[in-house]
């Protein structure tokens, strides 16, 4: 057997610590708090060998688009991305995803409707939680009442604001509707 510094390269079958590998395979893991230490990058590399090792094509390939993504992103901005670009990247994806699951259901394609809804349930683990509706309307609020906004005009004054104080917490069209319900004169 092949040695290096005494020890074997290849140690005997029953002395492997650790989950088996049927339990890796399974996304049993023992290092959990391991894995949500890494960084997303990371994290996304092991989530795609637990799931070719499973088998579950929809994860794998929503990990394999999610990890293209951001070495493309990678690419044209000329160097690494941060857990916060990688994080950008991921919301770009999963936004991406769910028009197509509009597009997927006026064409009458379940099927497809059905496989982009397990590649978004994939991703959304990585993204940072979701305010709901009435978190955004309070931060609007807030904002409408320190630019001094008091009509539709002044949407373009509120709207760069509010993104960059929701940072990825909400989805934009969310975000828009509600300032153009704050904004309106009814």
């Amino acid at each position: 057997m092949p040695m290096l510094g005494g020890e074997t390269l290849f140690p005997a079958r029953g002395n492997r610590t650790g989950p088996s590998p049927w339990r890796r395979a399974q996304g049993v893991s023992t290092q959990v708090g391991k894995l949500m230490a890494m960084a997303i990058v990371e994290r996304l590399n092991e989530e795609l060998r637990i799931a070719m090792r499973a088998g579950d094509e929809a994860r794998k390939t929503a990990f394999r688009m999610a990890l293209s993504a951001i070495r493309n992103a990678e690419i044209a901005g000329g160097g690494k991305l941060d857990d916060e670009g990688a994080l950008r990247v991921l919301s770009k994806e999963v936004k991406q995803r769910r028009e197509s699951i509009d597009a997927f259901k006026k064409g009458g394609r379940a099927d497809l409707v059905d496989r982009e809804q397990a590649e978004i349930a994939a991703l959304v683990p990585y993204l940072p939680q979701q305010l709901r509706e009435s978190d955004v309307e309070r931060m609007a609020r807030a904002i409408i009442a320190e630019t001094g906004a008091a009509g539709p005009q002044d949407r373009g004054k509120v709207m760069p604001l509010l993104m960059k104080s929701l940072a990825g917490r909400a989805d934009g069209r969310l975000a828009n509707q509600v300032v153009t319900r704050l904004l309106s004169p009814d």
